[in-house]
């Protein structure tokens, strides 16, 4: 039950992120990116899901091993897991890596946005300005969430690599800052 949770809880968050940027760049400007807004959460939830089958399959071969008694099953269960996590830190890095292009196409583009802004009759009020920081805010905490998720992330693959019970694994401080958080 543990396992299955370590595994799916960061998988379910990554989604939400994946669905919150697809809005984000819609909301912002989709001609900044180099992916179409709806592709986001396919591509990304797809690989995600791609991680959890392999993570499960990992984790159905090394159960099914440790009933038999058999190391080389456990560890060749354990392999695929690694492989599962590692394509769960890939998705996230090429994720955060399409968010700063876009984010640095979207600030090289200011100018032109400011001066298409001066041309309309359109103001801003006061509530558009709030909205505004509120927005910035909200994409300041899901870049938050985004960068706890990638530690963690990061943090199962030697955790894991040491294989069940390691030293690494039964560090309780390191499991509740980098597992935990």
């Amino acid at each position: 039950m543990q396992i299955c949770c370590l595994v799916l809880g960061p998988s379910f968050l990554a989604a939400a992120i994946y669905l919150t940027l697809k809005h984000f760049v819609l909301y912002c400007g989709p001609q900044y990116s180099l992916l179409k807004a709806r592709l986001y959460p396919w591509i990304f939830v797809g690989c995600d899901f791609a991680s959890i089958v392999l993570q499960a399959i990992g984790g159905g071969v090394a159960a099914s091993g440790g009933g038999s008694g058999s190391m080389k099953t456990v560890n060749a269960g354990n392999n695929i897991i690694i492989t599962g996590i590692a394509v769960q830190v890939a998705t996230m890095s090429g994720c955060g890596l399409l968010v700063l292009l876009y984010l640095w196409r979207y600030r090289r583009a200011r100018p032109e946005r400011v001066a298409a802004a001066e041309k309309s009759d359109f103001e801003l009020s006061k509530s558009q300005g709030t909205l505004s920081r509120k927005l910035y805010i909200f994409g300041a905490v899901v870049v938050l969430a985004y960068i706890t998720i990638l530690i963690r992330c990061i943090y199962r693959i030697p955790e894991m690599a040491g294989g069940w019970g390691n030293p690494l694994m039964r560090n309780e401080k390191e499991f509740l800052l980098l597992d935990g958080m």
